[in-house]
């Protein structure tokens, strides 16, 4: 019989797994700041152009990055114990430091985050409009005898139901 062990704790084998692992979890982390850096309505683009982030912008990236960090490391961690975690994370800087590294190697690539769009609505703004949809929902919800025409009905569709319609649309709702 032929013996085809090979010896793998060699520094060549080594350093492709380190490369292999390393990959793998950057990748998890930079996907994580790329869906949050969208949820705010930043882009990651390759250009001298620089921008800087407000600090609200920043913390809620350097905590989803933490958050995917935790979760690579210790995928069976219980909730309160990541939420805890992060929010130490968050205390002593490590979120930060782990989020200025992704920021500052995507820089020495030439990528840049910069706004996308129309910058986010305030909280403010947020809770004024999703104060007016409740209300209007909890309006129309007493009246519930408005059925949605259909076929050619739908030329005489009411003001008021298109309205509904859209309002239900921009609160996320089924039409």
């Amino acid at each position: 019989m032929i013996n085809r062990q090979i010896k793998i704790s060699t520094y060549e084998i080594a350093e492709e797994i380190h490369k292999f692992a390393n990959a793998q979890f950057y990748a998890t982390l930079l996907l994580a700041l790329q869906h949050a850096a969208a949820d705010n309505w930043i882009a990651f683009i390759r250009s001298p152009e620089r921008y800087e982030l407000p600090c609200v912008v920043m913390d809620d990236l350097a905590r989803r990055v933490a958050h995917a960090r935790f979760l690579a490391i210790s995928p069976l961690m219980d909730r309160e114990t990541l939420f805890l975690s992060i929010e130490q994370d968050m205390k002593d800087g490590d979120a930060q430091t782990w989020l200025n590294t992704l920021l500052q190697g995507l820089a020495r690539m030439g990528i840049h985050p910069i706004p996308d769009q129309e910058p986010p609505m305030t909280p403010e703004e947020q809770a004024a409009i999703a104060a007016v949809l409740d209300a209007l929902n909890q309006a129309w919800s007493k009246e519930d005898s408005m059925d949605i025409p259909t076929g050619d009905e739908q030329n005489n569709v009411s003001s008021r139901e298109k309205d509904r319609a859209f309002i239900r649309g921009l609160s996320g709702e089924d039409i």
